[in-house]
């Protein structure tokens, strides 16, 4: 007999009813997490409020972390870890912003393709290109361009129940009961 002390195995933790879990990637730039905060607070705050409209709750899926001044994602370590504690069958939202970048940066991908191929860029807070890539195997996002948060939220919710009553599978950076 050997004096070994198995590990016990961990349940895995299961989604609330009703409830929309949240994630918000940043930047391996600590500067540039605390600048942009502000901003993904209130799109954050937002959202939860769409959200609860429609009779859902939200949870965070990472807590804002006072010593560094912001709440994002900032290392693929702490991804690991906060998707490590999320509910595999957890309905869950990236809140991601679309950015702006210098030309220079926006012409060499554009000098590599053809002008049917549309650029944006993107920060999908939550989650890197590279697991979106491996969760959904596509490099496309679809986009509706509004000019405000609550906007925005409506036509999510309209292209959502659209592709839904298509028979489109409808993910939202996973997999999103809406």
């Amino acid at each position: 007999m050997t004096s070994y002390t198995l590990p016990v195995p961990s349940r895995p933790a299961t989604a609330e009813p009703n409830t929309v879990y949240t994630v918000a990637s940043g930047d391996l730039r600590p500067a540039a997490n605390v600048t942009c905060w502000p901003t993904q607070e209130k799109l954050e705050k937002d959202l939860a409020a769409a959200l609860t409209d429609l009779g859902r709750q939200v949870s965070r899926g990472h807590a804002f972390d006072a010593a560094k001044g912001h709440g994002f994602i900032d290392s693929q370590r702490a991804g690991i870890e906060v998707f490590k504690t999320l509910p595999k069958d957890a309905p869950l939202i990236v809140v991601a912003t679309a950015i702006e970048l210098p030309e220079e940066e926006t012409r060499r991908p554009l000098d590599a393709t053809t002008p049917q191929w549309p650029i944006m860029h993107a920060v999908l807070h939550g989650v890197s290109r590279d697991q979106f890539m491996a969760r959904h195997r596509a490099n496309h996002l679809n986009v509706a361009y509004a000019p405000d948060a609550e906007t925005a939220d409506k036509a999510l919710r309209a292209k959502a129940a659209l592709f839904a009553e298509l028979g489109v599978d409808v993910h939202l950076c996973g997999d999103v009961a809406l």
